[in-house]
């Protein structure tokens, strides 16, 4: 399946070491027979760590635009993808 981004947006930024972003996209659900908002966000860190404290806001930030806690990885840069 093809997923399109269709909005995005910055929304946390000190401009020199971390970004967040909310991305939407449409995708069909065949069992409702209509098409449904996909939200997910990411957390950028412009070196190969993040401090827990900064961490922590922006996984806030990211909860108060709707990302759901639980679905939230700490994938901290490592060479083998591995979560942490």
């Amino acid at each position: 399946m093809f997923l399109a981004v269709h909005q995005g947006a910055i929304i946390a930024t000190d401009y020199d070491n971390y970004a967040a972003a909310i991305l939407c996209a449409p995708l069909y659900d065949p069992a409702k027979n209509k098409f449904e908002a996909s939200v997910w966000g990411y957390i950028w860190s412009r070196s190969s760590t993040l401090g827990d404290e900064t961490f922590n806001v922006l996984k806030n930030i990211l909860i108060d635009h709707g990302i759901d806690a639980a679905d939230i990885r700490d994938m901290r840069n490592s060479m083998d993808c591995s979560e942490n």
